[in-house]
């Protein structure tokens, strides 16, 4: 089956599946091919639970009448995946106001059909705000439209008026775009990230953004609110040890938020989160309360975190989890399991909940519930999870002095990797794992020839990714 067309239709909502049926009805958009039955067969097995993450032809061509052979099947995948892909944009173009009668312009731009667009204009003019740097460009135009529209009356005072109101809308969208680079490049730098930027670094350095923005005022707000926005979360990136700059881009934000779009607030949340971690991993213990707020924050949003995506891991579902057992909120922790998990796509909902269950009891000390849980488990089909409930199973094994089962466990873990199918990442980051687990097994039980120190001091040099540090830590401090 066409991969594409696959994961284009995975993430289809129930009402995005009968309007593409309404749009394959169409005969402007088909020219007179019959999808219906392939229609009809990939919604019912898209939207049944737990479907296999892919289909071969021979099982598409065995449940549909239509007798087709495999290139033809094929064929018609193909042009359904483009049709797909027209149906999104059209329906982008169906929502997006500003996107729309740009294009319009455009068209009756070609006829000098000025007045017409003016017309329309001023029909919809109360619809047409833009809310982000999306808009901007498309916006412009709609501006020029209106500029010739003036001249086309001989206003030409109007007309100039028009042209400032552009030269501002794209100033806007340049500062947003240098802005939102600046604060990348800010972290590739902290990051020790290699890039290629000369140009755009030189522009940026010669930018005095604190005095721009101070020339803008509450009535500029038609095209900066979402760029003041990115200025203050800039700001309070460049400027770590000024606090005081979080709270303002904390407040800003506050009272922004209902008039920006939502690319802009997932984009706020997150950059600050970014920020908090960083000064996180500097040892400032403090902002792992603003990280949980501002988690907090993104749920009571409602928009920001999409929970149903086919991403599995879910990386949103297990930070959440992560940050509020780090700020030891364990009631919080299991309430947000409950709700949440609930949200999840089928193909892997049951094996995020259990992980999240383990990390929660494991983090309450109650090791026991956590084998009680492990033992309860069938393998899963997705060596990560596997893998992940192996770990567990080893720490909580480690924390109740089982070191039979540890060993045991150990050996079977070992076994498991050599499995096919273990992506070489995964593999590496689980036997680095493992060394540390057996060297802290030596020096617990006095048959090591390193000391603590030595062992944290290795921990803390490890370069490669290591979930668990911070538990080899805790356990060497205990020694």
């Amino acid at each position: 089956m066409n991969k594409n067309l696959f994961n284009l239709l995975s993430k289809f909502s129930k009402n995005e599946w009968n309007e593409f049926g309404d749009f394959l009805s169409s005969p402007y958009f088909v020219k007179g091919r019959d999808y219906s039955e392939l229609y009809d067969f990939l919604k019912k097995y898209f939207q049944k639970p737990g479907y296999a993450p892919e289909i071969s032809n021979d099982a598409v061509l065995k449940k549909i009448k239509n007798t087709l052979s495999n290139q033809t099947l094929e064929n018609r995948f193909s042009e359904l995946n483009k049709l797909a892909e027209k149906f999104l944009t059209l329906k982008n173009l169906e929502s997006n106001q500003i996107n729309y009668f740009s294009l319009l312009y455009e068209e009756l731009s070609k006829r000098d059909l000025f007045v017409n667009f003016h017309t329309s204009f001023l029909g919809n003019k109360d619809k047409l705000i833009p809310v982000s740097s999306a808009d901007f460009i498309p916006y412009s135009k709609i501006i020029q439209a209106e500029g010739f529209y003036q001249r086309y009356k001989m206003d030409f005072q109007g007309t100039y008026n028009q042209f400032c109101r552009q030269a501002d809308c794209l100033t806007a969208f340049s500062l947003d775009r240098l802005l939102y680079f600046a604060t990348e490049f800010y972290f590739a730098d902290m990051y020790g990230t290699k890039y290629e930027a000369k140009r755009t670094k030189k522009v940026l350095s010669n930018i005095d953004f604190d005095s721009f923005f101070k020339l803008v005022t509450p009535a500029d707000s038609e095209f900066y609110r979402s760029v003041l926005l990115r200025y203050h979360v800039y700001n309070s990136i460049v400027n770590p040890d000024n606090h005081g700059l979080i709270d303002v881009a904390e407040e800003y934000f506050e009272n922004t938020k209902t008039g920006i779009s939502l690319d802009v607030k997932i984009d706020y949340f997150q950059k600050m989160q970014a920020n908090f971690v960083h000064h996180i991993n500097k040892g400032e213990q403090g902002f792992l309360n603003k990280l949980f707020d501002l988690m907090n924050a993104r749920l009571d949003d409602g928009e920001t975190i999409n929970f149903g995506l086919l991403d599995y891991p879910s990386s949103e579902f297990r930070d959440i989890v992560v940050i509020g057992l780090r700020v030891e909120e364990f009631d919080w922790v299991e309430n947000f399991i409950g709700k949440y998990s609930a949200l999840l796509p089928e193909a892997f909902m049951e094996e995020e909940k259990t992980l999240a269950h383990l990390k929660l009891y494991f983090a309450k000390k109650d090791f026991l519930r956590v084998l009680l849980i492990i033992r309860k488990q069938k393998p899963s089909k997705k060596h990560v999870h596997n893998i992940d409930v192996y770990k567990y199973k080893l720490m909580t094994n480690y924390e109740l002095n089982y070191s039979d089962d540890l060993k045991l466990t150990i050996d079977n873990l070992n076994y498991y990797l050599k499995k096919e199918g273990i992506v070489e990442i995964q593999k590496k980051g689980t036997l680095i794992f493992i060394q540390f687990l057996i060297r802290l097994m030596k020096l617990k039980s006095g048959t090591s020839d390193e000391t603590p120190d030595s062992f944290v001091s290795s921990l803390t040099k490890e370069t490669e990714p290591l979930p668990e540090k911070r538990w080899f830590l805790e356990k060497a401090a205990e020694l």
